[in-house]
């Protein structure tokens, strides 16, 4: 050594102890040079080693072989032995492998060896293995195994034979596991093999992998992927890349020679070895990649489908799958370098795998490890790019035989990766959803590849082109762009066929994905209809020169028939049987020209309704009618539209004539057959005779327009009534001229009422009066069947009456087009009738007014003028039909049914009537508008009636000068606007007003005459005080009475520059204050001061002021006066909010919004209800426990039960918390203005009053302390002051909407409230006790205190409202301080007495022409319906107008939903969602295309900020969806969170799929409505993706729904009375439903764009899905100790577990028979048999499907035991606050109860729970973790439900994890002892 020369060494075994060092080189170094020590005797040397030396081992031939071999792999098994065998044949016998453990004693194991000695001649090799566990004890075996071996061996003479033994003992990588010294001496050579195994896919030298990235290793450049490895190398060490803990990276040898070719695709090159197989790569992980995807639509085959395709395209058997191999590899590598770009030294993943100690554990071996890390990083990318390839069944295309330009077209696409872009992130690592459009089946999907995105791709295009300016012909720029791209070239070069054959393809793909479509007959209709508008559209484009058509066609030809074929699709979905008439019609099955399928559709339906009419049931009949009755409409609206002479053009025509017939038949069958076999049976044969007759009056495309066909209809309905009438004889009282009332028949057969005939038959003329013929003395007895039959004909006469009403408005006077002269004629001939009555002259005929009936049969005893025909007429433009109501005006007039006097009220009943039509055709009308309007009204004042009164007009007939017949009127007429307070002349309207007025010095009202004559002497007494600077005594009043007079005699003169109060007066004031007795407090000193200095904080009177805020000013004072003085024992919450605002910190103010989900759970019959959570899908029985299945939409769990039985994990809900919060928390006043006004039981003006009182009182609050009042509004504010002022001004507002007075009116109100509060007594009479405190300190107090207020004090007020504001005024008008107030003297007054040039006593000039009329709006209509008690009368309506401040924000669906898809198709499938505000995103760079669409996607958020803002209150209490707290309390912005637009299941994402959900289940519920109430077909379904405009309920309030309610709402006058004013509630609420709810689909909750961003695999969710598919039971104890003994390493138990969770994956969705073999399973349904070490599906052999969720329990729980063994923590990721260990006392306590029950299942079933519900989530709603372990926690199950009882109380909660280790411990000593 020391020379440097050859040392060769004999005997080694004798010198081996002496020479321990130098054999194993371990050399130490002295000043440069090295040393080892050398053993000699008892003596250590150390010699000198030259630095050239080398030592080689060199065998004899004739000598053993001993080397022992420790590894980190698994042990070899039988097969092993097959393959050595092969190895070694014809050098050796077969290997023969030994394990230490199979032997029990030393004998055994020599008698062994002896036998392996003695077997053959041949050269042998015995491979004896071991598993290093326990240090010592296992190192003593190995040692004494060794041993006996050797001395065997030497023991037989072996001659020629070699014998080879190996020793291999099997070591553990994990932190705390026994140490091992590998060289003991003697013949035994040392080596360390990590993987015995070679790999056949992966390179034995690791070394290669160095500095190459995953990305690299996967690229198809050789360069980059192939490492040269030098061929004598193979048995150098591997390198160091760190110090493990077993030292695993020294002496680092080849694989054990069990060699297998590393080859690529069958072929090697010399001198170069491929890294890895990526095909094998692939195909192992396609079935984990497979698991990773989640189809929308839930199908349920095609996951096994997903794994035939690509486990067969995944080759390289054809040039096809070639290809396909090769792109899918490009892309994936493509994928992962963008992924690396952003990662930190992806090149060193390999020393960072060397590092991952718990990869190693895991994996086993080092290359094990890297070959799984290489899956774990491509199959989430290998998940994502199948995701895409594989949307809506696109894989079937290429799996397929299918034609070439198909395959073709399929691979150019895939290869495009800017057309077909997968993400720009990387994937999250556990669910990808499959965006799936379309029903796809195992082998069924879209006919053309990629359609979908082919359609993305065309639209985006389209909008592209739309924004290019100053370029017309946007169509042929669309198609020439298109013609230039990529996509476009490729399909140019394709035949003319195979391009004719895409196109219809992409049709058929197109329709599927935008339209529903639930069958293939109505595909194939849809298919035709669809390419009859596709050359519709070519006809009308000229440029379109080629035969064959181009794919933007197709867009182009939606666009302009996409609503047309949505209701064609809409036709074939509530009436499918067409699709047969049509498809066997075979000119129909080919494309026409022109789109006249729909139109064919409808005919058929119309003709089939007509036929049935007859047989039908009624019912059934007209359900039918109302399920076309939309979309016929919608057709028949569609005439105008087409081109005269057109097929399209004639068929409408029959349509509409064939439609009237229908529909009339419809209207006639629903009020007068329908129920009649009930009530009248004889007359139902007749009736239908009838609705045949009236069918054949609207023949030959006649119109009920015209006069001809109403002539004949009016004729049939006469001659109806008629054939009824004679049928019983009966003809009207001759005397009345009514139907008789307690009908009294004469001998002569005439019929008259009691009443009548008994007042005529007196003495002098004891005849009949109608024949005269004589009467004997008779007793007038009343005729039951008389009466009976009178009924009947006036019951017939009623329905028949409604059938003409119904028909006239809905038929006669439809669309923009009026009646003819001669029909509106007859019209207004109908009410008014003729008639002679026998108390007259015979030959002298008068006239009388009745309704509008066809019949003449009931007349007006007193003549009464109605509206109805008026505001019919009014309908239309007021040119068309201004002579038919100058006719109707002067019939009235002519007819001499008025007197003088009714004149006034006549032509009031006219000006209310265009007041109306006026607000219906100026929505939001500006102030030029306006102006202009108010020119129309007087206009139509001074030309329109009676020429008299044109002549005196005087001043106002200025407007004639200006003309006006081309104005819109005014929205709320003249006054309402001009006079909005009647304390001043707006500017703006100057030119209305007589200079007399203009020039008038004007005086304010004063509202406090509310007190009458009392407050009035007081007041004046404290003028005469100001005025004559002394302070008299004034009468001895209510201290109150005197601060309002201060106020008002005072304060109000700081208003007017010109009457400033003096210092001298203040002075005087403030002195008479001071000393005076009636203001008795300190307060009340306080506030008289301020009001007489005018230093009121934040209430000041400013000079020349805005009337708003002198009315508001006045509102407070009058508050603060009543809350100092008033005494009732309701006032103190207010006073406290005015004057001790810090009080109320956490007071529940009133009115504010409250949960109403908490409030449901109270109410009556909800107490024995059974509540299961917030999403209810499922139908209950009255007992409130489930009865069918159903899956939560959010999470698609399966949810309910049968037979009152719910499914397993579907539990009573526990009680959740109310979220009502304290404080103000209505947020900025515009959220307020979408708010529905009440959500209490009070009626909404009642509660606005509150909210008033409530306002005001912290309006005086924050004058005082704006600091803790603030602290009370949520979100905060910056000014306090101005927040609650503008929120009073909204309170007026909605005050004043809802009862439909002038704001002086309303202003009024609360003044009269207010001194009720004022006059209260402390205690009402019969309150013993009151139920509130005066903090309101809960819900329950606050809401109480509302009950009281409202029921003592503001309901009685508001009784006789109007007489009560009557004589306010008239106490305003008599008030000499502002008699010279013109405006007053105008509207409470004679105008006559005030503007000389008026006529005295004109019908036009008077104050009720010029006071503010009742103003219509739908927060009135609700107050009318109140007022009506109607709501059980017209429900739908009630419901709406409740709802409808939201569902007039149900129309903004469609842009929200498009929003979320654009979102949802930018992010789906990505790991990071970006972190920044909206405005943020917006300024990212875009590319060219997004950078078009920027403004249309900012426009789609704006309106998603604006809708939510409005609803977010409504989502916070009433949302099915319950979000955090937090997320409804302030409004959205642009500088908001970008993660609230992106739709998701969790975090801030809720608020996007809240939003959506919310809009949905409110359209829902009013179709759901609609449906129970018209008894509609529901099978009108639409899904999310599909919505649009004509789906929704949508309608504009100003512009539609507006004009329906002016519309309905009537005017009568009878002689000698007032205009009164009514509502047809009824009709109003047919008309909602006909106009906006009916004929609208439901909307699926399935389906709404989502983004799924989960990072945890949810296990429970997982078993559920699997229970639900197939039985599961426990593994037999057989079969868990036989799993258990052959699963020992802790890898070989990761690998079980990772396929049993692979195969759970696949049940969860598929299903499959439980009784199928496991490893059958695993093997042939998702075929990774060559992929699965044949040693586990040995161990799992036993296994069914059946035991699934068993084994994962097992192997779960074994994983941890071992981990726990080793010394490691199993539960890491678990929180700190269950994992308290167990005292001394406790594990006592513990190992009792163990020995006494099932350990096995203990272990297992309190593992899952652990795992389940504890890991790595802490912030469940799990109880308190100081209960007992042994107790149903919330979400919890007990482990064993007959061992709870036993288990020890003392061991909590927090002891969870520190039990299971216990338990653990205690089954590993048991068993070892």
């Amino acid at each position: 050594m020391e020379t440097g020369q050859m040392v060769v060494l004999l005997n080694l075994q004798n010198l081996y102890e002496s020479l321990y060092d130098a054999l194993n080189q371990y050399y130490v170094y002295l000043a440069g040079q090295k040393y080892v020590d050398l053993g000699l005797g008892t003596h250590r040397v150390k010699c000198r080693v030259h630095p050239k030396f080398q030592h080689r081992w060199v065998c004899a031939a004739l000598l053993p072989l001993f080397p022992q071999v420790t590894t980190f792999s698994r042990l070899l098994t039988s097969a092993d032995a097959a393959c050595l065998g092969r190895e070694v044949q014809g050098k050796a016998q077969r290997p023969q492998i030994l394990f230490l453990q199979q032997f029990d004693t030393e004998y055994s194991f020599l008698k062994c060896i002896r036998e392996f000695l003695d077997s053959t001649s041949e050269n042998k090799v015995l491979i004896i293995q071991t598993d290093f566990e326990d240090g010592s004890k296992d190192a003593q075996l190995i040692t004494s195994a060794k041993y006996a071996v050797v001395n065997e061996i030497n023991k037989v003479d072996l001659g020629e034979v070699s014998v080879f033994v190996y020793f291999i003992m099997k070591l553990s990588r994990l932190e705390g596991g026994t140490s091992y010294m590998g060289f003991h001496g003697g013949l035994w050579q040392s080596v360390h093999i990590d993987d015995l195994r070679r790999s056949k896919y992966m390179i034995s030298d690791l070394t290669a992998l160095q500095n190459l990235t995953i990305s690299q290793v996967l690229s198809q450049d050789q360069g980059a992927t192939r490492g040269e490895l030098c061929a004598g190398e193979r048995g150098s060490c591997g390198p160091r890349f760190g110090t493990m803990g077993t030292d695993a990276w020294h002496n680092v040898s080849d694989d054990f020679p069990c060699s297998a070719p590393d080859v690529f695709g069958g072929q090697s090159t010399p001198g170069f070895q491929l890294i890895l197989d990526t095909t094998v790569l692939l195909r192992t992980c396609v079935q984990s990649a497979v698991r990773m995807l989640r189809d929308q639509n839930e199908d349920l085959s095609r996951s096994r489908r997903r794994i035939e395709i690509l486990l067969g395209l995944f080759s390289k058997e054809d040039e096809l799958k070639a290809s396909f191999l090769k792109i899918t590899k490009s892309r994936l590598s493509s994928l992962l370098k963008k992924q690396e770009e952003n990662s930190l030294h992806p090149e060193n993943w390999v020393f960072r795998e060397a590092s991952n100690l718990s990869a190693l554990q895991e994996a086993g071996t080092f290359r094990h490890a890297l070959w799984k890390r290489v899956q774990k990083v491509v199959t989430p990318f290998l998940a994502l790019l199948v995701a895409v390839m594989d949307r809506n069944g696109n894989l079937e295309l290429l799996a397929r035989a299918g034609t070439n330009w198909v395959t073709n077209l399929w691979m150019f696409i895939f290869n495009d990766t800017k057309f077909l872009s997968v993400g720009r992130n990387s994937p999250q690592p556990e669910i990808i959803v499959v965006q799936n459009n379309m029903t796809v089946s195992a082998d069924a999907g879209n006919e053309m590849p990629f359609s979908w995105r082919i359609k993305e791709y065309l639209e985006e295009m389209w909008v592209e082109t739309q924004y290019i300016q100053n370029t017309e012909g946007h169509a042929e720029k669309f198609v020439e762009y298109f013609q230039k791209t990529a996509l476009g070239k490729f399909i140019s070069v394709l035949t003319g066929e195979e391009r004719q054959l895409l196109f219809e393809c992409y049709i058929r793909d197109f329709i599927v994905l935008t339209l529903s479509v639930s069958s293939q007959e109505q595909l194939q209709c849809l298919r035709v209809a669809f390419l009859s508008c596709v050359k519709e559209w070519m006809a009308e484009s000229p440029w379109t020169k080629e035969l064959v058509p181009s794919l933007p066609w197709a867009h182009l030809a939606h666009n302009q028939f996409k609503s047309r074929l949505q209701n064609f699709s809409r036709i074939l979905a509530v009436y499918p049987c067409v699709t047969g008439y049509l498809l066997t019609q075979e000119e129909r099955r080919i494309p026409c020209s022109e789109m006249v399928l729909d139109v064919l559709a409808a005919m058929v339906c119309a003709e089939e309704l007509e036929k049935l009419v007859q047989t039908a049931s009624p019912e059934l009949w007209l359900q039918g009618v109302k399920n076309l009755h939309m979309p016929i409409e919608f057709l028949c609206k569609e005439e105008s539209a087409q081109r005269r002479g057109s097929h399209c053009h004639q068929l409408l025509r029959k349509l509409r004539a064939c439609w009237s017939r229908v529909f009339a038949m419809a209207l006639f069958v629903e009020h007068v057959l329908l129920d009649i076999h009930t009530v009248m049976p004889e007359f139902e044969d007749l009736v239908r005779k009838y609705t045949l007759l009236l069918a054949k009056c609207f023949q030959h495309d006649s119109d009920i327009k015209s006069h001809p066909t109403f002539s004949a209809v009016l004729r049939v309905l006469h001659e109806c009534k008629d054939e009824v009438s004679s049928r019983h004889g009966l003809e009207v009282c001759p005397i009345c001229l009514g139907e008789p009332k307690d009908p009294v028949c004469l001998p002569c057969n005439h019929v008259f009422c009691h009443k009548c005939i008994s007042q005529w038959l007196v003495p002098a003329q004891m005849y009949c009066p109608y024949c005269r013929a004589v009467v004997e003395d008779l007793e007038l007895t009343v005729t039951e069947e008389l009466r009976a039959a009178i009924a009947k004909k006036a019951l017939f006469r009623q329905r028949c009456n409604n059938f003409f009403i119904d028909m006239v408005t809905t038929m006669c006077f439809k669309d923009n087009k009026p009646p003819e002269p001669q029909v509106i004629q007859s019209l207004l001939d109908l009410l008014f009738v003729e008639r002679k009555t026998v108390l007259k002259d015979t030959n002298h005929s008068a006239v009388y007014t009745k309704f509008l009936s066809p019949f003449h049969d009931e007349v007006d005893k007193t003549p009464i003028i109605r509206s109805v025909m008026l505001k019919l007429l009014l309908k239309y433009s007021f040119n068309e039909v201004k002579d038919d109501v100058q006719r109707y005006l002067s019939q009235v007039e002519h007819s001499k049914l008025l007197e003088k006097n009714d004149k006034k009220e006549l032509y009031l009943l006219f000006v209310n009537c265009l007041e109306v039509r006026g607000l219906g055709a100026t929505a939001g009308a500006d102030r030029k508008v306006l102006q202009d309007g108010m020119y129309f009204c007087l206009f139509v004042l001074t030309s329109f009636l009676p020429s008299r009164a044109r002549a005196d007009e005087g001043d106002a007939a200025l407007p004639e000068e200006r003309g006006g017949e081309d104005c819109q009127p005014a929205r709320d007429g003249i006054c309402s606007e001009i006079l909005p307070q009647l304390g001043g002349c707006p500017q703006c309207c100057a030119w209305l007003f007589p200079w007399q007025v203009q020039h008038s010095q004007y005086n304010h009202m004063d509202r406090y005459l509310v007190y009458g004559e009392r407050y009035w002497a007081l007041r004046d007494a404290v003028g005469r005080a100001m005025m004559e600077g002394t302070a008299q005594g004034p009468p001895a009043l209510e201290s109150a009475h005197l601060l309002l007079a201060i106020f008002r005699e005072v304060t109000a003169l700081y208003g007017n520059p010109s009457l400033h109060p003096k210092q001298q007066q203040t002075e005087v004031m403030t002195r008479f204050i001071q000393c005076s007795r009636v203001l008795n407090s300190p307060e009340l000193k306080l506030l008289a001061v301020a009001l007489v200095k005018n230093t009121l904080p934040g209430l000041v009177v400013e000079p020349q002021g805005h009337s708003q805020q002198g009315a508001l000013v006045e509102m407070a004072v009058h508050m603060a006066a009543v809350l100092l003085c008033g005494h009732s024992l309701v006032l103190q919450p207010l006073r406290n909010l005015a004057f001790q605002p810090d009080t109320m910190q956490n007071s529940f103010l009133p009115t504010m919004p409250e949960d109403m989900m908490a409030q449901a759970r109270t109410w009556e019959g909800m107490h024995g209800l059974h509540w299961y959570g917030e999403l209810l899908f499922c139908c209950f029985s009255q007992c409130g426990r489930p009865m069918e299945k159903s899956r939560c939409p959010e999470c698609h769990v399966i949810i309910g039960g049968r037979n009152h039985v719910p499914v397993k994990g579907f539990r009573r809900s526990s009680k959740r918390p109310d979220r009502t919060q304290t404080g103000h928390i209505l947020g900025d006043v515009e959220h307020r203005r979408t708010l529905g006004t009440s959500d209490r039981g009070v009626s909404p003006v009642v509660f606005v009053l509150l909210r008033l009182l409530t306002h005001l009182s912290m309006l005086l609050g924050a004058s005082r302390d704006p600091q803790s009042l603030g602290r009370m509004i949520k979100p905060t504010v910056d000014d306090v002051v101005s927040f609650l002022q503008q929120h009073i001004q909204e309170d007026l507002a909605q005050l004043t909407r809802i009862l439909g007075k002038s704001v002086d009116d309303t202003i009024n109100i609360l003044h009269l409230v207010l001194s009720s509060l004022l006059q209260a007594p402390r205690r009402q009479p019969g309150q013993w006790m009151v139920w509130f405190d005066e903090f309101l300190s809960t819900k329950d107090k606050r809401n109480k205190w509302e009950e009281i207020v409202a029921s003592t004090i503001i309901v009685p007020e508001l009784e006789n409202l109007d007489k009560k504001l009557l004589k306010l005024n008239r106490q305003i008008q008599e008030d000499e301080r502002i008699s010279s107030n013109p405006i007053v003297k105008i509207v409470y007054g004679d105008p006559a007495a005030f503007l000389s040039q008026l006529p005295q006593d004109s019908h036009i000039h008077h104050s009720r022409m010029w006071s503010c009329r009742r103003r219509v709006s739908v927060e009135n209509l609700g107050h009318i319906v109140q007022q009506k008690n109607a709501k059980d009368t017209v429900p739908l309506l009630w419901k709406f107008l409740q709802k409808e401040s939201e569902l007039r924000l149900v129309k903004f669906l469609p842009e929200i939903l498009a929003l979320q898809k654009d979102l949802v198709r930018q992010f789906q499938n990505t790991a990071e969602i970006k972190d920044c505000s909206i405005r943020e995103f917006f300024r990212e760079p875009h590319s060219g295309e997004e950078t078009l669409s920027k403004d249309l996607l900012e426009r789609r958020v704006n309106v998603f900020l604006s809708v939510w803002n409005k609803l977010r209150s409504s989502l916070d209490t009433n949302g099915e969806i319950k979000l955090p707290e937090s997320y409804c309390n302030a409004e959205l912005s642009l500088d908001s969170r970008l993660e609230v637009l992106l739709p998701r299941r969790q975090g801030l994402g809720l608020c996007s799929t809240a939003l959506a959900s919310y809009l949905i289940g409110l359209h829902n519920d009013f179709v759901y409505s609609v449906i129970r109430d018209t008894e509609e077909d529901d099978r009108y379904l639409v899904s999310p993706s599909e919505v649009a405009d004509l789906h929704l309920i949508s309608y504009d309030v100003e512009r539609d729904l507006i004009p329906l309610i002016l519309s309905n709402c009537q005017y009568s006058m009878e002689k000698g009375g007032e205009t009164l004013q009514d509502f047809d509630l009824e009709r109003i609420q047919q008309q909602v439903i006909s106009k906006f709810l009916q004929g609208k689909p439901l909307i699926r909750l399935t389906g709404i764009p989502t983004l799924v961003y989960r990072h945890d695999r949810n296990n429970e969710q997982l078993f559920s899905d699997v229970r639900n598919k197939l039985e599961q039971t426990a593994l037999p104890s057989s079969v868990m100790n036989m799993i258990s003994g052959e699963l020992q390493s802790y890898s070989d138990v990761c690998d079980a577990l990772s396929l049993t969770e692979i195969t759970l994956s696949f049940l969860a969705v598929a299903g499959e028979n439980a009784d199928m073999l496991l490893t059958d399973y695993i093997e042939e349904v998702l075929q990774m048999g060559d992929q699965t070490d044949p040693h586990l599906l040995q161990a799992l052999r036993r296994c069914q499907l059946r035991h699934s969720i068993a084994l994962w329990q097992l192997l779960c729980a074994h994983k941890s035991e071992q981990l726990l063994r080793l010394g490691r923590d199993p539960f890491a990721d678990v929180s700190r606050a269950y994992k308290e260990e167990l005292t001394p006392e406790l594990v006592k306590l513990l190992h009792t109860f163990l020995v006494h029950s099932s350990l096995e299942t203990f272990l297992q079933e309190l593992h899952e729970m652990i795992i389940l519900k504890l890991r790595g989530a802490p912030q469940l709603l799990l109880t308190d973790t100081s209960l007992p372990l042994s107790m149903h926690t919330v979400g919890i199950p007990p482990w064993h439900m007959h061992l709870e009882d036993s288990f020890p109380d003392e061991i909590l909660l927090s002891h969870a994890a520190g039990t299971w280790k216990a338990a653990a411990v205690f089954k590993r000593e048991h068993r070892d002892s």
